[in-house]
């Protein structure tokens, strides 16, 4: 009896930390297969405090619908916006020209496209697109 047990548990706990589809099979839902990098805004010294642009990369060989939602450090604001990356598609930027959003040290987002794990950083983790010049 204590086997059955044992088994019914490790199956649950196999559900629970990989998740299941509503068929009760174990299903694993790829990460989002997005690179995200930023850059110093041009307008900075318009707005006097520094602000970023966004970079997604999109590294899969799919067409991807992704949304982007921004909170605010002090967590009273949020904004979302949809956009569209192609397979493979390099330098797809979103700024306060594109979104009227600053993206400001503190704040957080969040990435997200249906079939696909969410990617959430704050704008302070987002590191500097890097140009290699060969």
């Amino acid at each position: 009896m204590s086997r059955i047990i044992y088994f019914i548990t490790v199956a649950f706990c196999a559900c629970v930390i990989l998740g299941c589809d509503n068929t009760g099979s174990i299903s694993v839902v790829p990460e989002l297969p997005i690179q995200v990098t930023g850059r110093a805004s041009l307008l900075t010294g318009f707005f006097g405090t520094p602000s970023k642009v966004l970079i997604f990369t999109n590294l899969s060989d799919s067409h991807l619908s992704c949304t982007l939602k921004v909170t605010a450090a002090d967590g009273n604001s949020q904004r979302e916006w949809v956009f569209d990356l192609k397979p493979h598609q390099q330098n797809y930027e979103i700024g306060v020209l594109e979104t009227d959003w600053r993206f400001e040290s503190g704040e957080s987002i969040t990435i997200s496209a249906k079939g696909y794990r969410s990617i959430s950083k704050t704008v302070d983790e987002i590191s500097r697109a890097v140009t290699i010049i060969q």
